[in-house]
């Protein structure tokens, strides 16, 4: 069987950026997120189903499991939409879904 390709869109791409120069440990935070991508690419239905997002599901990462991985599969793709802090409104994050075409 082939191996799950990981494909970042280009705005999860800057909200992992931007999130990784956040941590005070940044080694940590990108251990974290790698250690949930392999487990992802083994049990891609391992996240919750996101209600507002059609075929989405979202996994808490970080040290404080303070970010959100929102993801889709297609085929062998895994296709990470966002990656967001969820220390804010459910309206923001639903907005920001909304702005990079998640939703």
């Amino acid at each position: 069987m082939p191996e799950t390709e990981v494909v970042w869109t280009l705005g999860a791409s800057q909200d992992f950026l931007e999130a990784q120069s956040g941590q005070s440990d940044e080694v940590i935070f990108v251990h974290a997120v790698d250690s949930a991508l392999e487990l992802l690419k083994s049990f891609p239905g391992m996240g919750a189903k996101v209600s507002f997002l059609k075929n989405h599901r979202r996994i808490l990462v970080g040290k404080d499991l303070e970010y959100g991985l929102y993801y889709t599969t297609t085929g062998q793709r895994l296709i990470i939409s966002a990656m967001l802090n969820l220390r804010q409104s459910p309206q923001s994050i639903i907005d920001t879904l909304n702005d990079c075409g998640s939703i």
